[in-house]
């Protein structure tokens, strides 16, 4: 049988494991950059938000 005294400990663990892997996936590129590249990668990121919501606000629809 399967021992569940230790489930919730390992659930938790888990759960930290990947919310830590999926944080290194977003920000591990920003690591490599220099400081030019990431103010050029926020205004491009910021530009895109705004297109998107302007486009959202045209055509009251989602766009992906």
């Amino acid at each position: 049988m399967f021992n569940t005294r230790h489930n919730e400990k390992l659930m938790k663990t888990n759960y930290l494991l990947g919310y830590y892997n999926n944080l290194l996936k977003s920000y591990g590129n920003v690591l490599n950059m220099n400081y030019n590249q990431y103010i050029r990668t926020l205004d491009n990121a910021g530009m895109k938000m705004a297109a998107n919501k302007m486009y959202l606000l045209r055509n009251n629809t989602v766009r992906k």
